[in-house]
This record gives C-alpha cells, sequence and structure tokens, in this order.
C-alpha cells in the first residue's frame, strides 16, 4: 500500500494546462488499496477520474483485472493468472482485496476507461472480442490499449473501438506501425517523449505514462499531450487553492 498523504498531497506548479487533457489513474486510485482492486477503481470513480487497467482470462476463459501474469509480486504466489478458474480467482486474498472481473469494474461510473490487453488472441483465445464485447455492452466510453500488436490488429479487424498502442522508444520508429494496425492513439512511455516525437506524432492522439513527479507532469503537458497516466493523479495535476 501507498501512504495516503503521498498520494493526495497537492502540489500546485502554476502553468497553463489545456481542458482538453486527459489525467488517468494508472490501475485505479490506489493510494489506501491494491491496485487493480474494485476499492482503487470506486475510489478513482469518486474523484471523477479516468482510469486504465490491465486484463488477463482464467482458465475457464473469464476476463479478470489484474497487472501481472502470475501473483508473485502482491502475494508471494507462483500461480499464473490463467492457471485459475473465476472461482479460484474470486476466492483470492491479496492483502485483505480481491481481483475483480472486467464487469464488476466496468459497472462503476466511471468517465473512461483505458483497457490494457496484456496478451493476445494467441495466448488468449478470443480475449479481443470478450474485451469488444464487454467494454461495449457496459455503454461506458472506453479505448483497448496493448503493448502486443496482435492484439491491436485483431481489435481493429472486428471493430472500430477506439485503440491505443503502448510502446517504449521514439514516436518516429512506431508511427507507421501505428497507421499499418489503424489506431487511433499512440501512448509513448514519459521517459522518452520530447518536442520532436510530437512533430512526427501524425494525427494520433498521443497519451504518455507513468508521470508520477509533478515537474515530469508540467513537462510532458507542455508538450500538448492528450492524456497522460499517473499512479498518484491527485498529486500531480495542478489544482488552485
Amino acid at each position: 500500500m501507498v501512504n495516503h498523504t503521498a498520494c493526495y498531497e497537492i502540489v500546485f506548479i502554476p502553468f497553463n494546462l489545456s481542458i482538453s487533457l486527459m489525467i488517468v489513474a494508472h490501475r485505479g486510485l490506489h493510494c489506501n488499496s491494491l491496485e487493480n482492486s474494485l476499492e482503487a477503481f470506486r475510489e478513482a470513480e469518486s474523484h471523477g477520474l479516468p482510469v486504465e487497467l490491465d486484463v488477463h482470462l482464467t482458465k475457464d476463459g473469464e476476463i479478470v483485472v489484474f497487472h501481472d501474469d502470475d501473483l508473485m509480486r502482491l502475494a508471494g504466489l507462483k500461480v499464473k493468472v490463467s492457471s485459475l478458474t473465476l472461482d479460484e480467482v474470486k476466492r483470492t486474498t491479496i492483502k485483505g482485496f480481491h481481483i475483480p472481473t472486467l464487469d464488476e469494474v466496468m459497472s462503476l461510473n466511471i468517465p473512461y476507461f483505458l483497457i490494457e490487453i496484456k496478451h493476445s488472441y494467441k495466448v488468449y483465445p478470443r480475449i479481443e472480442e470478450k474485451v469488444l464485447d464487454l467494454a461495449s455492452s457496459s455503454g461506458r466510453k472506453f479505448q483497448v490499449i496493448s503493448f502486443d500488436f496482435d492484439s491491436l490488429k485483431m481489435v481493429r479487424e472486428i471493430s472500430n473501438a477506439e485503440t491505443g498502442m503502448i510502446f517504449i522508444g521514439k514516436v518516429k520508429w512506431f508511427v507507421r506501425i501505428a497507421e499499418e494496425l489503424g489506431v487511433n492513439w499512440i501512448h509513448p512511455s514519459r521517459s522518452l517523449l520530447y518536442e520532436d516525437d510530437m512533430i512526427n506524432k501524425g494525427n494520433f492522439k498521443v497519451g504518455t505514462w507513468t508521470v508520477d513527479d509533478p515537474e515530469e507532469f508540467r513537462r510532458v503537458s507542455s508538450l500538448g499531450v492528450d492524456s497522460i497516466t499517473s499512479n498518484v493523479p491527485l498529486k500531480v495535476a495542478p489544482h488552485e487553492g
């Protein structure tokens, strides 16, 4: 868990912030809960924040919200999420929190969801179709994002849903791939994002991650990005008063 004060202390850095900039809670707002937990998303909901989340398929083909392939980092268990049934996942507690389903999270009144598919249909059969069906039926606004280009290609083949390509590297190296995949957004890591990248972005919207330092927030937002994802959005985002 993260210290409450560290997560919520507001740091005001005066500069002109575009009202179109979307500030996203990375894996929910997990200052006093577990990342990607229902409690973290409810906290983000209470502040009206968009969220980023990660999805895997269980052994019986259900979509659950969890970042890692296995439970080692958070629970000390050498168990893959994909080896568990949904019932087994729901009976698993990590630091007192449960792993939610995508359906549970998308039932919340959150303005926008960035749904990261961790592995494509080559690992998780029909995951793109399942995510799209569930997300579309929820009535919520969403974007499907991924490092896995096969997954993004499949989403575009079966849907007109908004998509985003995540990568680590210079924008000019990936723009052609993004064009081939037909994505709407590109999501470069903030560590390699500079003015020349925004010049080379073409017609894509640009989101960047993961920005937890107020000074770095100021730098990347001044570039004219369209979204910034942060573990501590209430701390890094400018706030008057």
